[in-house]
């Protein structure tokens, strides 16, 4: 008995829509990142060995843009000398204007933002509490050539490297130049 597989017109068009959107998977951070037409170039890096880098992500609840974005390195708790380990992502933006990203928190850990090397703010602090909440736009005024750092620290102690339950993503990072006069629009 020979079972036959029909499909109609529109789940072969379905099928083929989605299979195209698979084959333009994006791999690098800055094809996660950039809004289309963006040009930042992004770094990643972290404090103690093994390296924890912050990695491409894809599917439901993963995105804002429904495509791809980034991942914190999946650190495990450590304090030591006043430091937790440390996963980071770098970029730099040319000249003054408003850096926005959309950006969502799982788990315990805190997101803080440098500029320049220097601390300027934490993004989300969660110490306390747990789960997964919803992804939410972040927008900065930097007033020169800047170099931008997010820092993820792991702060659920007793958690191991290679965790999956504690990270942020971030998404569509964009920035916007400002004029001759500083504004931007």
């Amino acid at each position: 008995m020979k079972t036959r597989l029909c499909l109609s017109g529109v789940c072969l068009l379905v099928l083929v829509m989605l299979g195209g959107r698979q084959m333009q998977a994006q791999t690098t951070l800055g094809e996660a990142l950039n809004v289309p037409g963006g040009t930042l170039e992004f770094t990643s890096s972290s404090t103690y060995g093994p390296p924890y880098p912050w990695t491409v992500v894809t599917g439901p609840g993963a995105t804002h843009d429904g495509a791809s974005a980034a991942r914190s390195g999946a650190t495990g708790y450590f304090y030591s000398s006043g430091t937790y380990i440390r996963s980071m992502l770098n970029t730099t933006l040319a000249e003054p204007g408003v850096l926005t990203f959309w950006v969502k928190k799982a788990g315990s850990g805190t997101l803080k933002f440098y500029v320049n090397g220097a601390y300027s703010q934490t993004i989300e602090d969660s110490w306390e509490t747990n789960g997964e909440w919803r992804f939410h736009q972040v927008k900065l005024r930097l007033f020169k050539q800047t170099t931008v750092q997010w820092c993820f620290e792991n702060l659920q102690s007793g958690s191991q490297p290679g965790q999956t339950v504690h990270y942020f993503l971030l998404d569509e990072v964009r920035w916007h130049p400002a004029d001759e006069q500083g504004c931007v629009f």
